[in-house]
């Protein structure tokens, strides 16, 4: 009877340390292959914009002529693009104010080992 219990607990025992590792290695599995398949698109940016500017921008650059409305483009589209060329604009600005912030490549090059 005792070897029988002792039998029974150990496999309890293995079967839980079992599933544990197979938990813990599919987490990890999982976590790999996410961030082997990450993409641009699975990052968004939310920007709060309140009634009056939105108000402000149909005003002056949705409904002016010549403008996106004019063209058949929808409200949503426009002020994507709209908000994308500023933002382009002003980190094209900003950049070029901090010439030392253009440089991607700092610290980023492995260096050459002498042999």
């Amino acid at each position: 009877m005792c070897l029988a219990v002792a039998t029974a607990v150990f496999i309890a025992f293995f079967f839980t340390i079992s599933i544990r590792y197979m938990f813990q290695g599919g987490k990890m599995k999982q976590i790999d292959w996410d961030m082997s398949t990450i993409t641009a698109g699975d990052y968004s940016v939310e920007f709060t914009i309140t009634r009056d500017a939105y108000n402000k921008w149909l005003g002056y650059h949705y409904e002016c002529q010549d403008g996106p409305k004019e063209r058949d483009i929808s409200p949503a589209l426009a002020l994507k693009e709209y908000m994308s060329r500023e933002i382009e604009r002003n980190l094209d600005i900003w950049i070029a104010e901090n010439p030392q912030a253009a440089r991607p490549d700092d610290g980023m090059k492995k260096k050459k080992k002498k042999k």
